[in-house]
């Protein structure tokens, strides 16, 4: 009972963490469960399982600095991650990326003593909820073109491929797809008061709002796109709907300020009359599994463009693509997976690989706009919006909050641990 009682609130505790930015205050729970179960302090048992793993680590490879560098306890504070592999039966990455990135970096010494521990099983989605019961539509075709075998057999839907240069099929799959941008058009407009083309390309990013997930890439991208119809507003566009749905933590600040720049951007996009409907944006109100039922069936391109190396595995991506959605991305947690799968015709990679990205990298300098005196037209969209090319004071905030950090003192403490009596 101890025993289960104690795994019990180290799940709870790691859930507490990613969950919230608060964190519970170790001496009350501690003191809880004691009155509550009878066990001793979270403290002093914690503080039990860093002496015998130390002295398990010393015996098996009399080394010191590995001793401590795998240690429970560190300069008073519990590192939560290496409590966690310490005491647990198997390490999963929840992607065959992010497991090799566990073995060859994060827990390579956990990893060299034990082995048979570290496995992957890739994070996967119930597909009966995210394609049958999100997308009745799509699930009444494939069930009159293969019959019902896929709703308890996923790999049934496999048979769907004999159908791929079927004019008849992949028509009323284009019509399934088009009724679905309708229908969620509809809600945007009684929701958001936002009037969308259905015949426009929605492209989704829809996702926690975070840095390494990279909204404020894909909103730079948006301004580009907005700049080009500005200075060309003759020009033949194709017309392209962008759709944000994030949540962020109170206390993440850059996030927030993230959120306001695209806010931002989709109150001015929208009511440029330049744009004649070649461009939109929609941040959906309180995102959650609701909205993302409506959503992801009507989805054309799947933004999933987190730094490669960041994004543990994912679950949005597999869920826009069983909907029909193209993915574009980096080489980065499932995605890596979905590409073997599906091909390079359905998934479009950019950027660097996880090998070559070996340290985070959180801010790339900017280079002063006065260097090489580049003409207007080839300014990086940082620089346009710095130099005054596009008026957005959040988007102009931003970048110079980013410089700013860049050159301050970035050091914070280790998110994974708590300082402890």
């Amino acid at each position: 009972m101890q025993t289960i009682a104690l795994i019990l609130f180290i799940i709870t505790y790691v859930l507490m963490i990613a969950l919230s930015d608060k964190r519970p205050y170790v001496a009350l729970i501690s003191a809880i469960l004691y009155v509550a179960l009878g066990i001793m302090p979270v403290g002093q048992i914690v503080k039990e399982i860093d002496n015998r793993f130390r002295e398990k680590i010393w015996n098996a490879t009399f080394d010191a600095g590995r001793v401590e560098r795998m240690a429970v306890i560190s300069n008073g504070a519990v590192r939560m991650a290496n409590l966690c592999v310490a005491v647990c039966h198997k390490v999963n990455g929840v992607s065959a990326l992010h497991s090799d990135i566990l073995k060859d970096t994060v827990f390579s010494d956990f990893y060299a003593l034990t082995p048979n521990k570290f496995t992957n099983v890739t994070n996967g989605i119930a597909h009966r909820r995210w394609l049958c019961q999100a997308n009745p539509k799509l699930t009444g075709f494939l069930t009159e073109t293969i019959g019902d075998g896929f709703v308890k057999d996923a790999d049934k839907l496999l048979d769907l491929r004999k159908f791929k240069d079927d004019k008849a099929v992949l028509d009323e799959l284009g019509k399934i797809k088009r009724a679905n941008k309708e229908e969620f058009a509809k809600y945007v407009l009684k929701h958001n008061g936002i009037k969308l083309d259905p015949d426009s390309i929605f492209d989704v990013q829809v996702k926690r709002l975070h840095e390494y997930k990279r909204q404020h890439l894909n909103a730079f991208n948006i301004i580009s796109e907005y700049l080009a119809i500005k200075e060309n507003p003759d020009g033949d566009y194709v017309p392209k709907t962008y759709i944000f749905g994030a949540k962020a933590a109170p206390g993440y600040y850059v996030a927030q300020r993230i959120i306001s720049m695209i806010l931002e951007l989709a109150d001015m996009i929208n009511n440029d009359p330049d744009m004649k409907d070649r461009l939109k944006v929609v941040y959906v109100e309180d995102y959650n599994v609701t909205n993302a039922e409506r959503l992801m069936p009507a989805a054309d391109v799947s933004e999933q463009i987190s730094l490669a190396g960041k994004e543990a595995s994912g679950t949005g991506n597999m869920k826009f693509m069983i909907n029909g959605a193209l993915t574009i991305g980096t080489l980065d947690g499932a995605n890596v997976e979905m590409g073997e799968a599906c091909g390079k015709d359905n998934i479009f990679i950019f950027h660097l690989k996880r090998k070559i990205i070996t340290i985070p990298i959180i801010i790339k300098g900017l280079p002063s706009i006065n260097s090489s005196n580049p003409t207007p037209d080839k300014l990086p969209i940082s620089q346009k919006v710095i130099a005054g090319n596009f008026s957005s004071s959040s988007a102009t905030n931003f970048i110079n909050d980013s410089i700013a950090w860049k050159n301050a003192d970035t050091t914070v403490p280790d998110s994974t641990s708590i300082s402890i009596g």
